[in-house]
């Protein structure tokens, strides 16, 4: 797995920077933390605690050529954060409406490496 930052620039809004995002939000345990260690229940507050959900964004498609090609980003690559802000922190029509309205953007990826099997799959190698 490999952290980067990449600089996307494109004349202007009216230009599209030629890639897709898909949208992935992961929920807690329904019922808080307890699930997950119970030493940070205490008195039982925790379950009563709503949380929410962690939003992501994972390139989908890069069109060849575009300016997101051109600064390297690739299908597979998870958007960790967007100008300094966290992903995790915006929803999905916050994401969006940056990409759409900034002509330039720092976009800070996470890139797993996979590696090609005999069975014909890609496992993840970090």
């Amino acid at each position: 797995m490999t952290v980067r930052n990449v600089l996307l620039e494109r004349p202007s809004p009216d230009f599209n920077y030629g890639f897709t995002i898909r949208h992935v939000a992961v929920y807690p345990p329904q019922n808080g933390l307890d699930e997950c260690d119970g030493d940070v229940i205490g008195d039982g507050f925790v379950s009563e605690l709503r949380l929410a959900p962690i939003h992501s964004a994972v390139i989908s498609r890069v069109e060849p050529l575009s300016y997101a090609a051109e600064a390297g980003l690739r299908c597979g690559d998870r958007i960790v954060s967007l100008n300094d802000a966290p992903l995790s922190e915006l929803s999905y029509e916050q994401i969006c409406e940056i990409i759409r309205t900034r002509v330039v953007g720092f976009i800070r990826l996470l890139r797993f490496i996979y590696k090609w099997s005999n069975q014909h799959n890609y496992h993840k190698v970090a």
